[in-house]
Formats: C-alpha cells, structure tokens, sequence
C-alpha cells in the first residue's frame, strides 16, 4: 500500500510526540516501557501510554495492562493518560478504555509547518524577552508559568521543577526550554524538541493574567525562527482545539487527529 503524503506526515508527527515523552526516560527516577506493543513513560508528574498495538493480543492481556498501569500511576504523579494517535491499533481501543474505567479527555491535533522557504520575522517587542532558560532562576519563572497556564496542581511544581532542571544541566541541543517575559514578567513557557531536521513545539502555554496582548503570537515567531536558525526544515506541534486557530494563523495546517483518555483517580 503506497501512503498519501498526509499519512506519512501524520507517522511523523506521531514518532515526534513519542520521541518527545520518552526522551524524559533519560532523567532519574523514571521508569519505561519501550517495545512493539506497548510505549509508556513515567517520569512523575508525568504518566502516559504513547503508542499501542494491540492486534492479536486477548482481552484478559490488555486488561492486565491496563490495570498495571493504573495501579502504578495512582501511587505518584498525574492520573494516567492513554494517547489514541494515527498508527494506534486496534482501532477499537477507545471503547476498551472507556470499559475499564478511562475516560475521554480531550483530543489533540497533529499540525505541521515547512520552514525550507520560511522568512524569519520580524519577532521584536520592545517591552517583550525572549531567551533560552539556562540557569536555575529562570527554570523557576519557567515551571511558575507553565504550571499555571495548563493549571496543573501546584503540588506538582517542585517535581516538575527537578525533572527539567536534570534536562537543562545536561545542557542537550536537542531539548531546549524558551521563556518570554513581558514587562519584566514571565508570561510564556515551551520547548523544542530537535529530532534531526524537525523541531517540535511542546508544553507552549500562557500565564493567564498575560493573555489577550499578542505575547503568545510573538513567542511562536521568536521558536519559529530559532528552530530555522538552527537548521530544521519542519515544524511540527500538537494542538488542542481552542490553541488550533492561533497555530493556523502562523501557517501551520492540519494532519492528524490524537484521542486522549484519562484515568480518574476518583
């Protein structure tokens, strides 16, 4: 079977996301699971099931899993996230998560833009910083923002604070964490993420009392030009529907459609 562009774009976009939350294996007390089956991450907070293949495998098989899974994540970290992606099989799986108690959560779509005729823009502001976050001071202003903008527990800030701080000591090319301050004042958090020739826009948020100034829309250009100064061809992200339309007005089309399901601890 010869693919169509969009499928093979999509397989892209879906190695990249894995490539992405498996990359955090590389940090201290985090656990894996790495195989043709089954791709799953935990480096607390985070708790999530990448990629499945569950051809041929017997229901009791999967049910087992599952509830290994949930077992584990209820002891530390997020509630378990179970991501549905292009290349996921069976192609049933959402009705076996819905049965053993996951629910959907929310769906993200795979969205992708070429930079081989990208122009940089013109991303300067006079009361707007963008720098890479290098040091442990500006981690902190990173993990206040970006806890905030997704509103994830306050709980979590120290362990999310440890798990990248290990990523920034590394000092690696390819993962690299951006802050914008507006103001003098954190407003907006992400990352890149280089696999090769295609960078990848991940965690991108908005402290919320920064919203509504065109902050998030110069940031996206300052990302956009460093990953072309630094020799990427592609972009790639994983939008939600409310953050899809900024992405579009930056040129970014979509691909590929991700179902997220979500174990409540309740």
């Amino acid at each position: 079977m010869i693919k169509t562009i969009g499928e093979e774009v999509a397989q892209i976009i879906e190695r990249h996301l894995i490539k992405h939350w498996m990359y955090f294996k590389n940090t201290q007390e985090s656990i894996h699971i790495d195989n043709a089956t089954l791709k799953y991450i935990s480096a607390p907070p985070y708790n999530r099931v990448l990629y499945t293949d569950w051809l041929g495998l017997k229901k009791q098989h999967q049910e087992a899993t599952v509830h290994q899974l949930i077992k584990h994540c209820d002891q530390e970290g997020e509630p378990l996230l179970w991501m549905i992606g292009p290349s996921t099989k069976s192609f049933d799986l959402d009705k076996a998560l819905i049965n053993m108690g996951l629910r959907h959560h929310e769906n993200w779509i795979g969205m992708v833009k070429s930079l081989t005729d990208y122009t940089l823009a013109n991303s300067y502001r006079h009361d707007f910083i963008f720098k890479r976050v290098m040091n442990e001071d500006d981690l902190k202003k990173w993990v206040d923002v970006y806890v905030r903008g997704y509103g994830k527990p306050t709980d979590d800030k120290e362990a999310i604070f440890d798990r990248f701080k290990q990523i920034v000591k590394s000092k690696q090319n390819e993962y690299q964490l951006y802050l914008g301050n507006y103001q003098n004042e954190p407003a907006v958090a992400g990352t890149l993420f280089f696999d090769h020739d295609i960078a990848g826009l991940y965690c991108i948020t908005t402290a919320p009392q920064m919203r509504r100034k065109g902050l998030a829309t110069i940031y996206l250009q300052n990302l956009l030009d460093t990953a072309k100064q630094q020799g990427a061809s592609t972009c790639i992200l994983h939008a939600t529907d409310a953050g899809k339309p900024a992405y579009e007005k930056l040129g970014f089309q979509s691909v590929c459609m991700f179902q997220v399901y979500k174990w409540n601890k309740v």
